[in-house]
Parts: C-alpha cells; structure tokens; sequence
C-alpha cells in the first residue's frame, strides 16, 4: 500500500539517502521533503500525509517544534524524529510531546522498520 512521506530535512544529502532507504523496500511510497518551517506548515495544512521524518537539529527550529506543529495542525500524524543524536533530556520530551519514535541517521534500516511498524 503506498504512503505519503513528509520529510522535514535541511540537509538535502541526508533527504537522498532517506528517500533512497525508503525506495529500496518500498518502490510505492512517495517522499516529498520541505526543510524550512513555512513550507512545513504549507505542506501540513495540504493534508494527505501518512507519515512525518523531522530531523532533530534544523535551522531555526528544532524536531520538537516541528512535533509541536504537527499536533497543532495534524493531530493523528505520526512523528517520526530522525537525528545524529539526542540526549536523555530531549528525548523525553520529544515521547512526551508524542514522537512516534526516534531514530538514528546511522541506523536507516531501523526507519523503514519504524514506518512499516505503524502502519502494521
């Protein structure tokens, strides 16, 4: 079944290697990528999305505002935060916030399993 990816990505290198890890066990799935927050907000009101990947570290603004956006605009969307790396602290508060989970840039294989998780 195809799904409608929303990645929230600065680094247009990293959204490749995202869609290219996404592409490889699902062919279907769509992937488009906005990487500041007016087109994310733009892209959220449009609706349709199945799934959102936030990097944690963005300019201006970080994964838990961009999760904050979500509830306020999407509020059954699930969040995905894909990051480098997160402390203790701000990964509770990105569960607290409702993060649909938390992976790392260095496991991509662990993404696709992560989307395929809550989509059953």
């Amino acid at each position: 079944m195809s799904k409608r990816i929303l990645m929230l990505e600065d680094s247009e290198d990293d959204a490749m290697l995202l869609a290219r890890q996404i592409k490889k066990s699902h062919p279907d799935w769509y992937c488009e990528r906005v990487w500041e927050m007016d087109g994310y907000r733009r892209a959220l009101e449009a609706g349709g999305w199945s799934v959102v990947l936030s990097d944690y570290k963005l300019p201006g603004f970080s994964g838990l505002a961009a999760l904050w956006t979500a509830r306020e605009l999407a509020p059954d969307l699930p969040v995905i935060i894909v990051t480098g790396a997160v402390g203790p602290e701000s990964e509770a508060a990105l569960c607290h916030a409702g993060a649909a989970a938390i992976v790392e840039k260095g496991r991509l294989a662990d993404l696709v399993r992560q989307i395929e998780i809550l989509f059953g």
